[in-house]
């Protein structure tokens, strides 16, 4: 990182010897929620891994088509709920939202989004994503390049984004040999997006089945099947038993515990992954798949023990995220080597023309796995009601799981010359470091006819430092050194 900052950067600055420290900062967020910090949570957990499921299908392509405000709509229009044909889906755009996020009704191309997300995942303690290709064998490759782009920027600029992975359709298709082929010629022989990519036991790790390529038909399947760590997607909500070589990605409360051992491992508490979800278009009462917009839905307010909380204290019960909290505790309780979550930035689905869910859950006008503010399943933050209390509720289960440092403590008093030099201040404690490369502009299209642009970005300030003291009659109480170390070289 220092080859690439030092033409911006002098070589000397203390931004080359520290480092940002998110699970340090301190939040109270809209709820009243106060942040946990290392003295709740007690040190880091190097063994500990979170990982986030992701959706890079927002291509601009796809935005091109359109979208609609489910959330919004359903409050002019209740009635539209379960009418395919009703007058107030007409000319809404192909895709409902279940509310627009806080950049809009972006694409996953638009850089600007792309290195906030970065941003915010790291400073949730997120350590991997695994973007969602389980429908078909698209891959979304404009979307997934523009990402490994922007976060590979991001982290030379001090951001500790994300490793990517990728999940592959829930049975061994065709479509998914094909996928491993491409991904593997575009992602992981290209030594420019390596670092980038998320390892388990020592290699590249894809949650796909391996079923081809582990009979070896060909010198390509057997480099393929050795290159990867593979995990097989189990794609229900109720699972008796899991299999050995499987991991989930969501489950009905209490959730599916995964282990290489199988069954046999997980008795003996060696758990190696379980799933943790903001809902699920599960209807309890059936025990069925359903759509978002059907009835008895797990939703974002749904526990075992109070499971029509949504239907008896209405829309204010869906900001505090009970299904999530009940979930991450029971995953706490476990403590598995990884916990999956579902998820970041799905945001959208598209209305059924038929009547779709399980035998006895089947739901007209079925929007399958977005509806509403209750029925949806998305941590990044929304415009709407339920604003950012979703990610600091992420924020302190992240610190519940993996821990935090302590706060820095800062140095006594000092005193600041307005003539001396900058090594003074190197003894101020403690340097407030950054990023770098966070003030890029924005200047892209969203869905549909949006288009949004953004020029505010000034002063990349990438470090700070508080010094507090008395004066000496000859200079005043602090000064800006001669030489700050957060301009450019004078040769820059």
């Amino acid at each position: 990182m220092k080859e690439k900052m030092k033409a911006m950067i002098p070589e000397d600055s203390l931004f080359y010897e520290n480092e940002a420290m998110p699970d340090t900062w301190v939040f109270t967020d809209g709820l009243g929620r106060r942040s946990l910090t290392h003295a709740e949570v007690g040190a880091p957990k190097a063994d500990h891994t979170l990982a986030m499921f992701y959706w890079t299908w927002h291509t601009k392509e796809t935005a091109a088509k359109g979208a609609v405000n489910t959330n919004e709509l359903m409050k002019k229009h209740p009635d539209a709920k379960n009418d395919y044909n009703h007058e107030a889906w007409k000319d809404t755009g192909h895709y409902c939202f279940w509310n627009e996020p806080i950049y809009g009704f972006y694409n996953t191309e638009d850089p600007f989004v792309l290195r906030r997300h970065a941003e915010m995942l790291a400073n949730a303690q997120i350590d991997a994503i695994f973007a969602d290709n389980t429908n078909g064998g698209e891959t979304w490759k404009t979307s997934y390049l523009a990402l490994l782009d922007t976060w590979k920027t991001a982290a030379e600029g001090g951001v500790r984004a994300p490793k990517v992975s990728f999940h592959l359709p829930f049975a061994p298709f065709p479509e998914s040999d094909a996928q491993v082929r491409s991904l593997y010629k575009n992602v992981y022989s290209n030594e420019k997006y390596r670092e980038m990519c998320f390892e388990w036991e020592g290699k590249p790790i894809l949650m796909a089945h391996q079923d081809h390529f582990a009979q070896r038909n060909s010198a390509e399947d057997a480099f393929l099947h050795d290159f990867f760590t593979w995990r097989a997607g189990q794609p229900c909500y109720v699972v008796d038993k899991t299999r050995a070589g499987d991991w989930g990605w969501l489950s009905k409360s209490p959730q599916a515990l995964y282990s290489p051992e199988g069954e046999e491992g997980i008795q003996a508490g060696r758990v190696e992954q379980t799933t943790v979800g903001v809902a699920v278009n599960h209807n309890y009462k059936t025990c069925q798949i359903t759509a978002m917009n059907g009835e008895n839905v797990i939703g974002r307010s749904y526990t075992p023990d109070y499971p029509d909380r949504y239907e008896k204290e209405g829309t204010e019960a869906s900001k505090y995220g009970y299904h999530f909290a009940n979930q991450f505790d029971y995953a706490l309780e476990k403590d598995p080597r990884v916990i999956f979550m579902t998820g970041w930035n799905e945001w959208h689905a598209w209305r059924q023309p038929v009547p779709w869910g399980g035998e006895g859950s089947m739901v007209d006008n079925a929007l399958a796995d977005q509806f509403d503010n209750e029925h949806s399943r998305d941590l990044e933050p929304t415009r709407g009601e339920l604003k950012d209390h979703y990610y600091y509720l992420l924020v302190n289960y992240a610190r519940r799981y993996k821990g935090a440092r302590p706060i820095p403590t800062p140095c006594g008093e000092r005193e600041i010359g307005l003539c001396a030099s900058a090594e003074q201040w190197r003894e101020i404690t403690p340097y407030y470091a950054s990023y770098v490369g966070n003030t890029i502009h924005r200047d892209d299209t969203g869905y549909g006819d949006l288009v949004y642009r953004d020029d505010s970005g000034r002063n990349d300030i990438i470090g700070a430092q508080v010094a507090r003291g008395m004066a000496k009659a000859s200079s005043s109480a602090w000064s800006v050194p001669r030489r700050s170390p957060l301009l450019p070289t004078e040769s820059g």
